[in-house]
């Protein structure tokens, strides 16, 4: 049920950001919006939220790397 009513106040939420921005289409304060709601959406992603999900998780390192070392894992596992 919780779920249900988080789906629906962010859907509401939706409706009343983009009814907002019919009523002021300059796009800088679209813009502006936009970004806010990014940084709120941003605070609200806690430090729980990142370790269960990897897609919120701080990318260290350069992926390069990443997977030349789990090429050569496999490959030497294969062997």
């Amino acid at each position: 049920m919780s779920r249900w009513n988080a789906a629906r106040a962010e859907a509401e939420d939706e409706e009343r950001l983009d009814s907002e921005e019919r009523a002021d289409p300059s796009l800088e304060r679209i813009e502006q919006r936009k970004r806010q709601r990014l940084a709120e959406w941003k605070d609200r992603v806690t430090e729980e939220e990142a370790t269960h999900n990897n897609n919120f998780a701080p990318v260290v390192g350069d992926w390069r790397v990443r997977v030349a070392q789990a090429r050569s894992k496999r490959a030497a596992a294969e062997r």
